[in-house]
């Protein structure tokens, strides 16, 4: 990725250099007759009533936005008056819960704020409540506040921090946040009255180094850069808002073709986003559907909208068949994502309604939530068995190390049912100078197992030996990482390392009927059969953990669920803690509660063979049920490798035996077992068996 900072010349416009910008048609209409007169007026110096003239034809040319704007914000509810007070006396909530009094003048780089509360402030969205004030009720103080708002923000070349503020006020970021505020309240100006051309002429500025800036910064395409998407919707947006420009036209064929290589090449042929997290994958999608949008407004794509409208049909299917259950169906939180109220399909579905109205009648869009899937390019599964509040839902990343916004969790999983997160690692909240950013981002902050005082770096590796079946009665999964790997540390002449070469498996199987889960991990060295590490299971849960025995754990709660390990003989610790509370963490800008279990095992010297945990997942409403599980003798497999076991539950006595590796000797009793897994289900429930 190239980042490209403009120089100076970009934002050191004058009037007479917007002026020269624009170019005049020959009079045909009041429209062209507006901004013929403007030209003329400009010909001669008189700048205030030029951009009079301007703002007169672009009441004309840019009606259909005003409505769209003014039907948006006049049905948002209204501010307090106490919120309404703060703004108007420059007190701003300027980025998650961060609010910072100014005085008269805002300064733009304040002192003693970390960065990104300065990016924040210069997003504007802490002006929302006032741009609702202004556009629903006519609120003077609104429009004083704008006014002077623009003024303000034109006088920031004078400021002495210039060289420092000028990337953050036009990064990509920061300007696709602040036009559609600033274009709304310059439309309610022009709109609304009496309006100067001192005033005009400031948000004519600003909107044309948004521009000039945006264009001479965008290069090519990279694929899974966010920042890039807003930016080239912003500069079609703000071409087709003022054709005038005599720079329109590239800046229009500039995000035109970009937008194109974002719907062919910024998303797995399954749907999935390059950047692989699903909050952030939002503005992906939206990449797709704003511009789609402005494009059927003000002129179409040029033959491009069928290529648009088919990628945002497959990434609206692929968010579908992978968010949670209902009532939330929240998004998974892999990555720098969170389980914030619009992290949830209804906000996918409310970006596509434009362009998919079928979606009105048929929120799937033709997909069975009924079952899972294995989202083979985007390199997640999901496992359900239904859709209903009763259903459990697993899913699991096993993918490509995506960049800036992956964390190391590669064969994490998180568990729901009854609606809600039974095991869900640390999803990130805040911003990204929260104190406990780096910790969300940790293996051991995700539903992993890992070798105790190893290096795992996943960023080189994803899933091999990927496995995947669906039927009525299972869903199975298994695929293993190499995200420990031999290296040396340091400059030393005896090479030293705390790794091996290490191969790590997850292996899950779903009992649709009722609903539990058989999660085997399996750790061995590729290059020794005496690998002898302790290792570590870790799990997360909203609520806390509450050790029942030697081989048992509950999540506590009316929805909760019940892990029972095998091989209680080598299980030598179930260590429970806290990851923190929502009061410890509610002045970092969001308040919810993590609670952990670490289950530990270590062999006997001499061990032979990988180490491991076998692992039962029941979920349970109400009463704590009865649930036992045994391991069977077995020959030809060592632990873990393969595992047979009998689950008795209420249902039933269940036979579960795995083996991933297809180990050809495998017996158990009588049953020599060749197949991938076989499952035998008691009380009638029927049998599966794969190869």
């Amino acid at each position: 990725m190239r980042k490209v900072i403009p120089g100076s010349k970009v934002t050191d416009v004058s009037d007479a250099v917007i002026w020269r910008s624009i170019v005049g048609r020959r009079p045909e209409s009041a429209v062209d007759g507006d901004l013929a007169q403007a030209l003329e007026l400009a010909r001669r110096q008189d700048f205030n009533s030029a951009y009079l003239a301007l703002a007169r034809h672009h009441c004309v040319t840019l009606q259909s936005e005003w409505d769209l704007v003014a039907g948006k914000y006049r049905n948002m509810e209204s501010a307090t008056e106490g919120t309404l007070a703060d703004i108007y006396n420059h007190k701003f909530n300027v980025w998650h819960k961060q609010v910072i009094q100014f005085g008269r003048e805002i300064e733009w780089y304040p002192e003693g704020y970390d960065i990104d509360n300065i990016h924040g402030l210069h997003r504007l969205s802490f002006t929302t409540p006032a741009l609702v004030a202004l556009i629903k009720e006519g609120d003077k103080r609104a429009r004083d506040f704008f006014v002077d708002l623009i003024a303000q923000y034109n006088r920031l070349q004078q400021h002495p921090r210039w060289p420092e503020i000028r990337p953050i006020a036009y990064c990509y970021l920061n300007t696709a946040a602040k036009w559609p505020i600033l274009l709304a309240a310059y439309l309610a100006l022009i709109n609304g009255g009496e309006v100067s051309g001192t005033t005009i002429g400031d948000f004519q500025r600003t909107f044309y180094i948004f521009g000039r800036w945006t264009s001479a910064s965008l290069k090519e395409y990279v694929p899974g850069w966010n920042a890039q998407v807003v930016a080239y919707t912003t500069l079609l947006h703000v071409a087709r808002c003022f054709p005038e420009y005599k720079e329109a036209g590239v800046w229009d064929d500039k995000a035109v073709g970009l937008l194109r290589d974002h719907a062919a090449k910024g998303f797995y042929a399954d749907g999935g986003n390059k950047e692989r997290v699903w909050g952030y994958g939002v503005m992906h999608l939206s990449g797709l559907t704003t511009p789609y949008g402005i494009a059927r407004r003000m002129g179409g794509l040029g033959g491009s909208e069928r290529k648009v409208y088919n990628a945002i049909r497959r990434v609206y299917q692929w968010y579908v068949k992978s968010v949670a259950p209902p009532p939330d169906y929240a998004f998974p939180t892999y990555g720098d994502a969170g389980l914030g109220a619009h992290d949830a399909l209804p906000t996918v579905t409310a970006m596509v309604r434009e362009v998919l109205p079928a979606v009105e009648h048929d929120t799937n869009l033709g997909i069975d939530r009924n079952h899972g899937y294995l989202l083979k390019e985007s390199g997640f599964a999901v496992m359900r068995n239904g859709d209903t509040l009763e259903s459990t839902y697993v899913n699991l990343d096993f993918g490509k190390f995506a960049g800036w916004h992956s964390h190391w969790d590669l064969l994490s999983m998180n568990l729901w049912a009854y609606g809600k997160p039974l095991l869900e690692e640390l999803c990130r909240f805040g911003a990204y100078a929260n104190p406990l950013d780096t910790l969300f981002r940790a293996p051991e902050s995700h539903n992993l197992m890992l070798i105790d005082g190893m290096i795992y770096d996943s960023r080189e590796v994803q899933g091999e030996d990927v496995q995947w079946y669906s039927d009525d009665k299972v869903e199975y999964f298994s695929a293993f990482h190499r995200a420990y790997r031999y290296f040396v540390f340091g400059r030393e002449t005896v090479p030293v390392s705390p790794n091996i070469e290490a191969r790590i498996r997850r292996t899950v199987l779903l009992v649709k009927d009722p609903g539990y889960v058989v999660v085997v991990d399996l750790a061995e060295d590729v290059n020794h059969c005496d690998f002898n590490r302790s290792v570590s299971q870790y799990w997360h849960s909203p609520t806390p953990f509450e050790v029942l025995g030697r081989d048992r754990v509950r999540t506590t709660g009316d929805e909760a669920c019940l892990l029972v390990y095998a091989h209680k003989e080598s299980l030598h610790r179930l260590d429970t803690g806290k990851d923190f509370g929502g009061a410890e963490v509610e002045h970092l800008g969001h308040a919810y509660e993590r609670y952990n279990l670490r289950a530990r095992r270590w062999m006997p010297l001499n061990h032979q063979g990988g180490v491991g945990f076998t692992t039962v997942i029941y979920p349970f409403r109400g009463e704590l049920p009865e649930v036992n599980v045994r391991s069977l003798a077995s020959s030809g497999g060592k632990p873990w490798q393969s595992e047979a076991l009998e689950i008795e539950t209420q249902h039933g006595k269940d036979l579960v035996i795995i083996n991933p590796m297809r180990l050809s000797g495998l017996m158990v009793g009588r049953r020599r077992i060749s197949e991938r897994f076989q499952v035998h289900l008691g009380g009638g429930r029927g049998d599966v068996s794969i190869h």
